[in-house]
């Protein structure tokens, strides 16, 4: 009779855990929220900023710079750490931009990622002139890896993000903070298991045209 022999369960995906929001206005250092958080997941806190201000300053503790990108109306970037376990509910970067701005921050947290390492598997960024058509995309390395892109924008008003291409949206979130020039800050996000290993994209269409400075990442699995 056929005989059937186990090898071994194979590792879940990396998954989305929980997000927090902040918003900093017209200063160097913002007070950034974090989500709660259980040991060796990655936080990754992406920000946008409603003028071209290079994030040149040093991060707190356990925090590592990905990418930033720098357009003509706005900058975004992301960091990432390791959790502990034990992060507070929200910490002062201090004078992490090179001039006072006014900034959106969101922080995602993700399970099923390397317990050891760096967890990024490959990372770019880019900006996109004047449409509604977005795209962001690398090559992976490792099988499975959780891919993100972030689409950071200055807009005259509320914005709409669809995703196409197999991604899926996990933000889609503006604000109006006072400071500045008192136009809005918006992000939006999109994520996507690459299997196999090799060139993805995340790609979005907005709902009006405007420019956009972008980063993507990708995580490695467990």
């Amino acid at each position: 009779m056929p005989r059937f022999i186990h090898i071994g369960t194979p590792s879940p995906d990396i998954s989305y855990k929980d997000g927090a929001r902040a918003v900093a206005n017209g200063t160097a250092s913002p007070t950034v929220n974090y989500p709660s958080t259980v040991a060796d997941e990655i936080m990754l806190a992406f920000y946008v900023t409603n003028s071209a201000s290079n994030a040149s300053g040093t991060p707190p503790s356990g925090w590592t710079k990905v990418e930033e990108a720098d357009g003509t109306d706005e900058s975004a970037g992301v960091f990432w750490r390791r959790a502990t376990g034990s992060e507070p509910a929200s910490e002062t970067w201090t004078n992490i931009f090179d001039a006072s701005e006014s900034s959106l921050w969101i922080v995602l947290t993700y399970e099923g990622c390397i317990t050891s390492g760096s967890p990024i598997d490959v990372s770019a960024n880019d900006t996109s002139g004047f449409g509604s058509s977005k795209s962001i995309g690398a090559t992976t390395v490792t099988n499975r890896c959780m891919a993100l892109g972030m689409f950071g924008i200055d807009p005259g008003g509320t914005i709409l993000a669809t995703y196409t291409g197999g991604s899926t949206k996990r933000i889609d979130s503006d604000t109006t903070p006072s400071g500045q020039d008192g136009t809005l800050n918006y992000m939006t996000i999109g994520e996507k298991i690459v299997a196999p290993a090799g060139a993805y994209t995340i790609d979005c269409t907005l709902d009006t045209s405007e420019t956009a400075s972008e980063v993507t990442l990708s995580l490695k699995p467990a």
